[in-house]
């Protein structure tokens, strides 16, 4: 009988401690399930994006922080569609990319990736870039990428394009997203 009441007594006390509660759900997050644990994670997922047309899990490249990431368009590009230099951040990036990856038929896409300095917690890369629209436009150029690790993954918190203006009809990275 003692031993009864003892467990009585016992599973009173835990059932009111909390123990059995369910534990609270986490926060969602638009960070996905990547985990980008190298700069080339950042890389391979900014490829697939535009060779798939999927910007599901876009903003998890990017800081949280809409300041945290900048895009800056070739100041020639912007001098040639008469408005001052275009930069943005990554909210502005996120609805454009969607914007031009929805409106758009990319048909090819080739790019060369070239580290220009590596350290420790930060990554600076230029990726010579050519596409190809289905209505003929060619985009060409180069992106400078600066990709940086916050605790334990990587983030692209910079993206300054250059436009290579070889050959009629050729523009650049920036200015498709600036006409779009």
């Amino acid at each position: 009988m003692k031993k009864n009441i003892l467990a009585c007594l016992t599973c009173l006390f835990l059932a009111g401690c909390g123990i059995f509660d369910p534990r609270p759900s986490d926060p969602p997050s638009d960070f996905g399930a990547n985990s980008y644990e190298t700069y080339q994670d950042i890389l391979n997922e900014l490829h697939d994006m535009y060779a798939t047309r999927n910007t599901e899990s876009m903003s998890a490249i990017f800081p949280p922080e809409d300041t945290d990431f900048t895009f800056e368009a070739d100041s020639l590009d912007s001098a040639a569609m008469h408005a001052t230099a275009r930069t943005w951040h990554r909210n502005d990036e996120i609805e454009v990319t969607r914007s031009i990856l929805t409106n758009d038929s990319i048909i090819d896409f080739i790019h060369n990736t070239y580290p220009i300095n590596t350290g420790a917690d930060s990554v600076t890369v230029d990726w010579g870039y050519a596409l190809m629209l289905s209505d003929s436009t060619h985009i060409k150029g180069t992106s400078r990428f600066t990709i940086q690790r916050y605790v334990n993954r990587y983030y692209l918190t910079r993206w300054t394009d250059r436009a290579d203006s070889t050959g009629p009809g050729v523009k650049s990275w920036g200015r498709w997203k600036m006409e779009n």
